[in-house]
């Protein structure tokens, strides 16, 4: 399996959530406003807003058996003539900032992306697991907007034909 077919079956997974605006699979940035408006706004209840999830890996590490393994509840043993790869996937998302109303939503958001993450995400083919999600929450500027951020960081253990302990 590769990174870019790990990376769909996450995208999918993410843009299942109920809401959840417009999912990329990749870092995304705008030359200028139009441009802006295009790649990061969208509606929802009626109400244009920005709301974005952008998917990256943010590191990798290849490991060479022979060697023992622990990797979120699993333990596998990756014999000499085999590798594992582990995928680090890091989800940002943000979402408009509105003084009066905004941060519940963004809070109630960011547990459904993360228990989808935790709960629904599945790998077909060599990928086996994923540890478990771990979130940051912060404000940040996208252009001229100021917004929620959050960050959804978690592995992907990627190994061709082991099977867990």
């Amino acid at each position: 399996m590769s990174y870019s077919t790990i990376l769909a079956q996450i995208k999918t997974s993410v843009e299942a959530v109920t809401n959840v605006g417009k999912v990329y699979s990749n870092i995304r940035y705008a030359q200028d406003l139009g441009n802006f408006y295009e790649i990061f706004r969208t509606t929802i209840n009626n109400q244009d807003e920005i709301r974005v999830w952008m998917i990256s890996r943010n590191g990798r590490q290849s490991i060479t058996g022979p060697k023992e393994v622990s990797f979120g509840n699993f333990r596998f043993v990756i014999p000499a003539t085999q590798r594992a790869i582990v995928h680090n996937i890091l989800i940002e998302g943000l979402m408009s900032f509105k003084d009066d109303d905004t941060e519940v939503d963004f809070q109630a958001l960011l547990d459904s992306v993360h228990d989808q993450i935790k709960n629904n995400l599945t790998f077909s083919n060599t990928a086996k697991t994923r540890s478990d999600p771990m979130s940051t929450i912060d404000y940040r500027y996208l252009g001229p907007v100021l917004c929620h951020y959050a960050t959804v960081e978690f592995g992907v253990l990627e190994i061709d034909g082991i099977n867990p302990v």
